[in-house]
């Protein structure tokens, strides 16, 4: 092999190959000679993927095998020739074992396993089906099952995702399962609330906290969730680029909300009290909360309290309290980062009430503070500079 390339060359598709393809300044390809479609794909940054490619019907069919040296070359030529063998209509369970690759490359181990399971669930149902029947064929299958009208909703759901990597893998022609939606198919049961402290129980719990749970940095979070009425997966991704100390106020961009909407939220007395405290702590991810739990299981566990809680029931606890006391309906859900009016009212209507809000707010933690006077746990610094 040369020292320059072509970007797309053909050339037998060996170990020696491989290994020694050289790594220019663009992405390049190697097609195998042997095989129709299929080809190493190397980057510019180095890496090396195995691709499969056909046109058939109109539809151009471009398949991830792996990666080099993850997967070997004989593995991604039986890959290259299973899907060659049957392009236009793919079986089941070839669908979902590349289903299956694609997701293990995002997916943690522990979510990766509930994937498998509802895998395994759907397999034996339709195996040697294609993905070109009609939509009762699929749910009246999982119909018949003995699962959970739960389970049965999201094994549908599961299903509707194999349907859509397959389209959009240019694996099938259509989506048989497009625009249909599991929760008219399956009846999943009225959705639980989220576990929650009642309001008449504020004041124990908060002496249960404080006085069972060993870690002062994993109960001021769990009130700092309290006093702002934020996700937990909000708060956990503060940085402390987002506080603004002197403007009393945090920023969260829209890449880390759930709406994608940028989200203001005023922050009072105490919890500035909370966020100084963290700042002693501060390390080089420069994240706010680097350092406290994940989940509010341990806690409930440790302070063995007569209510379970999750983090998130604060924010239905928070709302319903601001309610009952008679707030305006459109500050508590701004506080809450939910959509309010109609997609045009919202692209005209862009006040965050921050002013508003910030006084809702510090009667909030006024409230909470006056249940069990948690700030003795704090203790006293200065705020820092921005």
């Amino acid at each position: 092999m040369g020292k320059k390339r072509a970007k797309n060359m053909i050339e037998n598709l060996t170990k020696k190959t491989i290994e020694t393809a050289p790594i220019l300044g663009k992405t390049y390809n190697i097609h195998s000679p042997f095989l129709r479609g299929f080809f190493l794909q190397v980057r510019k940054n180095g890496r090396k993927f195995f691709y499969y490619r056909n046109r058939s019907n109109g539809v151009d069919m471009r398949v991830k095998l792996g990666e080099y040296p993850i997967l070997s070359i004989k593995e991604a030529q039986k890959k290259a020739m299973m899907i060659s063998e049957d392009v236009v209509s793919m079986r089941f369970d070839s669908i979902l074992e590349m289903w299956l690759d694609h997701k293990a490359i995002s997916l943690k181990p522990m979510s990766m396993k509930a994937y498998e399971n509802f895998a395994n669930k759907l397999l034996p149902l339709f195996k040697c089906a294609t993905l070109t029947e009609q939509p009762t064929y699929f749910y009246s299958k999982i119909k018949a099952t003995k699962e959970s009208e739960k389970n049965k909703a999201r094994m549908f759901a599961f299903l509707l995702d194999i349907c859509t990597f397959a389209r959009s893998r240019g694996l099938i022609n259509s989506n048989p399962l497009d625009g249909v939606k599991q929760s008219i198919v399956f009846n999943a049961g009225e959705k639980k609330p989220m576990k929650s402290i009642s309001r008449n129980n504020i004041s124990e719990f908060i002496e249960c906290l404080f006085s069972r749970y060993n870690s002062v940095g994993a109960c001021l979070f769990v009130m700092f969730i309290a006093m702002t009425l934020l996700r937990k997966s909000e708060a956990l991704g503060l940085m402390w680029s987002d506080v603004d100390f002197d403007g009393k106020i945090i920023n969260i961009p829209k890449r880390r909300m759930k709406n994608g909407l940028n989200h203001s939220i005023p922050i009072c007395d105490t919890t500035i009290k909370i966020l100084m405290y963290f700042y002693t702590l501060k390390d080089e991810t420069n994240k706010v909360f680097h350092h406290v739990t994940r989940s509010s299981t341990p806690i409930c566990r440790a302070i063995k309290f007569k209510e379970n809680f999750t983090f998130h029931g604060f924010r239905h606890l928070g709302s319903t309290i601001l309610h009952d006391e008679g707030f305006n309906h459109d500050l508590v859900e701004k506080q809450l980062s939910h959509l309010t009016g109609t997609a045009v009212s919202r692209i005209y209507n862009k006040s965050s009430l921050i002013e508003q809000r910030r006084e809702m707010m510090q009667w909030y933690e006024g409230y909470l503070v006056a249940q069990h006077d948690f700030t003795k746990y704090i203790p006293t610094l200065q705020a820092p500079d921005n």
